[in-house]
């Protein structure tokens, strides 16, 4: 496998997150967070450029995590003109960036199918719900802001298909990417009681 794929040093990013299974959970977040992100770049007027140098210098950070350099110091160059007030300049470039920012969001959701486990979500075994103890200690963890145990939980809990509550599994998955630890202990507060 080619160690460029469109914008991001693949060995890189392996070598960063230790295993193929850890830059898929990177890319999935990656390819989570974003487009929603690039959106809120679209506004390039003066009074939004607070707001826009908070976003480009998060999209900078996750750019650079997934070792996509190049689009990394475009994401920092954004950045500085913002800082600047320099509304033409951030005009001129943030269509290009966000263009190469899609492409990067398109490598990486491309990687993620290549490199999908054998068999995909059809292979997961049936269960009928979801393991209500597994609940409760996805509950205690998201309580003491256990990041690592949450994840380690929700992907038990999602390693199997259900005839009922799939729809919470899925909720928990979104709420575990996004950080969501309070909504996930609120939910499941009233399903572990």
């Amino acid at each position: 496998m080619s160690n460029e794929m469109g914008g991001i040093d693949y060995g890189a990013a392996l070598s960063q997150f230790g295993s193929p299974e850890n830059l898929a959970a990177i890319f999935k977040t990656f390819a989570a967070k974003i487009p929603e992100m690039l959106d809120t770049l679209k506004n390039q007027e003066a009074q939004a450029l607070p707001a826009y140098m908070i976003h480009v210098h998060g999209i900078k950070g996750s750019l650079y995590g997934i070792c996509a350099k190049e689009a990394g110091d475009v994401a920092a160059e954004l950045e500085q003109y913002a800082k600047e007030g320099d509304l033409a300049a951030i005009k001129e470039k943030t269509p290009g960036f966000i263009a190469l920012c899609e492409t990067l969001l398109a490598g990486a959701t491309d990687w993620l199918k290549a490199n999908a486990a054998p068999g995909g979500t059809e292979e997961k075994e049936r269960r009928p719900a979801p393991d209500t103890a597994l609940l409760q200690k996805i509950a205690g963890a998201a309580s003491r802001f256990k990041t690592s145990e949450i994840e380690k939980l929700v992907k038990e809990l999602n390693a199997f298909h259900y005839e009922s509550g799939g729809d919470l599994v899925e909720w928990l998955v979104k709420q575990s990417e996004n950080l969501e630890y309070g909504a996930i202990v609120e939910r499941l507060s009233s399903i572990t009681e």
